[in-house]
């Protein structure tokens, strides 16, 4: 999130003395997915700036390599949005090279969990995190010698 706000700060510069008009595209790769079930109020496109955001069901979802999923706003939507010729909709999906079946291993995990579950399982894995941090900067107090460093590693503080 910090780099977030340093990004809207650049941004915000450019714009006055360039006039230059920036747009963002958050890469949550390890945190995106865990940041909304942990996280009061996430809301990362209700930002103006940003156009799209983007995470890694494999990295904290339980499923198979390799599951992204990309969130954007309505305007994003007609650069890649095709029309389908057997109907009258159009497919605003965007294509990879990977089979489907982690897409379905994600849809499984959602159904199976629920939000309650994976927020759950999320802050279980937090405070383990924690614990298993903690230990180690007591086992090796040359690198961590106070239970502060050992936070600010943790994803979430």
């Amino acid at each position: 999130m910090i780099l977030l706000i340093l990004l809207i700060s650049i941004y915000q510069k450019l714009k006055k003395k360039l006039n230059i008009i920036c747009k963002i595209v958050v890469d949550g790769a390890v945190n995106g997915l865990v940041l909304p079930f942990i996280k009061k109020n996430f809301f990362p496109l209700q930002n103006k700036r940003i156009l799209a955001y983007l995470f890694d069901f494999h990295k904290a979802g339980l499923v198979p390599l390799s599951c992204g999923v990309v969130l954007y706003k309505a305007a994003l939507k007609q650069y890649f949005e095709s029309n389908i010729v057997y109907t009258t909709d159009n497919d605003a999906t965007l294509l990879g090279s990977r089979p489907g079946a982690a897409a379905v291993s994600a849809y499984a995990i959602m159904q199976h969990f629920g939000k309650k579950g994976l927020t759950k399982l999320y802050k279980n894995l937090l405070k383990k995190k924690r614990i298993i941090l903690y230990t180690n900067s007591i086992n090796r107090s040359n690198h961590f010698d106070t239970k502060r460093k050992v936070e600010s590693l943790c994803w979430f503080n």
